[in-house]
């Protein structure tokens, strides 16, 4: 009965994966930025306007040509030789000292700018960082964890439906997630007198399927019917000559369900409004409400956590049947 639909959200916590995924991708953009800037970190980068600046044309120092013709050499001003080059062939002691070569600025590099970016982005990644740190410590840790989980209300059954009312079968496919404090459970149990008849008994075998947490929870009933001409409920309908009868179904959400538990011990109680659901017609209400108080717990030796066998019994008025033995059919998950 217990179908995908699930009724339970997560708070404002974002996951950390996705946090961390988001740092690691601003991470990896940073760092390709400063590898490719310092690729171009050695390159000059010449002003606009061609090869003359606002200065007048670069320099080249390595290069004599510009001043040849003025002062070609073994001339009066001809350029000093550079340091440990080859000594000047004319010329003497009177002769006129040759100027300095102009130096002009260093070109424009924009090493500024890098310095910048670089410091931006390391700037950036200290805020993500903290940014980080600080979602993932909204979550407390331990068992509080589960308190930010939120139960999203589900709809009301109403408490004496009339057959043709609607809303039959709306939460026969809803569930609650379990959190710690929660658990699931599918019990079977043996046969129950449903009705008293003038001539025998309508006899049911229930199935309770239930997902809880805390107090909040969903719990849905199944109730196979049979006709049979006996004071009890026989322990093999079918052995015993009964009838089956048109099978009836129950959903019941909190708070009208109410839901306690201790030490892997779970109590269902409340009272189920019944819809059957005809072969090609949508689901109908009965009209019959049955009120069922269910208690199971783990079978003595089981594990503390995940699905285990469990025992109880299921009440209905003055009667009461008790679960089947059965590790397939009756079975506890707690947390």
């Amino acid at each position: 009965m217990l179908g995908p639909m699930d009724i339970s959200q997560a708070g404002p916590w974002i996951p950390p994966w996705v946090l961390l995924v988001v740092v690691m991708a601003l991470v990896l953009t940073a760092v390709g930025a400063l590898l490719l800037l310092r690729r171009r970190k050695g390159r000059r980068r010449l002003p606009a306007g061609g090869d003359d600046g606002p200065a007048g044309p670069l320099p080249y120092r390595d290069d004599d040509l510009a001043a040849f013709l003025e002062s070609p050499p073994g001339t009066a001003g001809s350029p000093a030789p550079p340091p440990g080059g080859w000594p000047a062939l004319a010329g003497g002691p009177g002769a006129a000292p040759s100027p300095a070569p102009d130096v002009a600025p260093e070109p424009f590099t924009g090493r500024g700018r890098n310095r910048a970016l670089v410091l931006g982005a390391l700037a950036l990644i200290a805020l993500l960082i903290v940014a980080t740190v600080l979602a993932l410590a909204q979550r407390p840790p331990g068992p509080d964890r589960d308190r930010i989980r939120q139960t999203v209300d589900l709809p009301a059954v109403p408490a004496a439906p009339t057959p043709g009312q609607p809303g039959a079968g709306e939460l026969a496919d809803a569930s609650v997630r379990p959190g710690r404090e929660g658990g699931a459970a599918r019990l079977e149990f043996g046969g129950l007198v449903l009705e008293q008849r003038a001539v025998g008994i309508t006899a049911t075998y229930p199935v309770v399927e239930a997902t809880w947490s805390g107090q909040q929870g969903v719990a849905h009933v199944r109730l196979p019917t049979f006709n049979c001409l006996t004071a009890t409920a026989p322990e093999d309908p079918v052995a015993a000559g009964c009838v089956p009868t048109v099978r009836e179904y129950g959903d019941l959400p909190s708070p009208a369900l109410t839901i306690t538990g201790n030490d892997g011990t779970v109590q269902l109680s409340g009272r189920f409004p019944t819809y059957v659901r005809p072969n090609g017609t949508p689901p109908g209400w009965t009209g019959r409400v049955y009120e069922l108080r269910v208690r199971a717990a783990p079978v003595d030796g089981e594990p503390a956590e995940g699905w285990v066998r469990a025992e109880g019994e299921i009440r209905l008025g003055s009667g009461r049947a008790a679960t089947l033995d059965s590790a397939d059919v009756t079975v506890l998950r707690r947390g």
